[in-house]
């Protein structure tokens, strides 16, 4: 339990201080119940999933504590990039505006149009290609079940059209409530980019990060500890179940070799 509270401390200083940011100086005139209420729409789901997703997992070692650590504030950055904040205080507190002054969404349906701009710069392709790649790394670290190319693109994809979506229908509603509403939009490019960074991320694991974990494993296999803990066998294993099972087979063999 210890783990795993230690392992949730950098995701809410993160987010603790994300929000702060949100809230000084944004909403002076505006009652502090609503703040309260627009913050917690806000953050609550990813809250929620983060101590879930940490609290689920039944013995935490060291490595995994460190890959959770790193991974839950990254995400938080991601989605504070991307769709926080949803503006629902101003759905709380400001009437519909007439529908000719109404704004627009725009969106982007035509591939690479956004890319092949002579005004679009280097470092908003490069940063859309950035902002999941960390993801191909984490993500089949700690849901093994994607640690696949076909599941893993399959989730890259609905999370990369997620966000676009998000964006999309929060600068649709608050168009209709804002003089100058979020200039968020659904960019196709912006979903070819944001695989593309997924999808290198995930060679990167694949080839790169993982190869050097299972060396770690072998390592750490070659000198097994003389009781059974499962939090360092975890420290060093890929998969924990074909630590145990080596530790048991290694000691059934040594025990049959004891007897005379």
């Amino acid at each position: 339990m210890i783990r795993k509270i230690i392992t949730v401390i950098p995701f809410v200083i993160v987010a603790c201080r994300g929000a702060w940011d949100h809230i000084y100086g944004n909403f002076p005139d505006i009652p502090v119940w609503i703040v309260l209420i627009h913050i917690c729409l806000n953050l609550l789901p990813v809250f929620a999933f983060v101590f879930w997703s940490v609290f689920k997992v039944q013995q935490l070692g060291v490595l995994n504590m460190v890959i959770h650590a790193c991974f839950y504030p990254y995400l938080f950055s991601v989605l504070n990039y991307t769709v926080l904040y949803i503006p629902y205080w101003r759905f709380m507190t400001q009437p519909v505006l007439p529908p000719e002054e109404q704004a627009l969404t725009h969106y982007n349906l035509i591939p690479f149009q956004t890319i092949l701009e002579t005004s679009i710069t280097p470092i908003n392709i490069y940063g859309n290609i950035l902002l999941l790649l960390p993801l191909g790394i984490f993500v089949p670290f700690i849901y093994h079940g994607f640690a696949r190319i076909k599941p893993f693109i399959l989730l890259a994809l609905m999370i990369s059209i997620g966000i676009e979506s998000v964006q999309f229908v929060t600068s649709f509603i608050d168009g209709k409530f804002a003089e100058y509403p979020s200039e968020r939009s659904f960019d196709v490019d912006d979903l070819i980019l944001n695989m593309s960074g997924a999808v290198i991320g995930f060679v990167l694991y694949s080839y790169v990060v993982f190869p050097i974990f299972r060396k770690l494993s072998r390592f750490s296999e070659s000198c097994p500890p003389k009781s059974l803990d499962l939090r360092t066998l975890d420290l060093f294993s890929a998969s924990r179940k074909e630590a145990v099972a080596y530790y048991i087979g290694k000691t059934c063999i040594e025990r049959a070799n004891d007897q005379p």
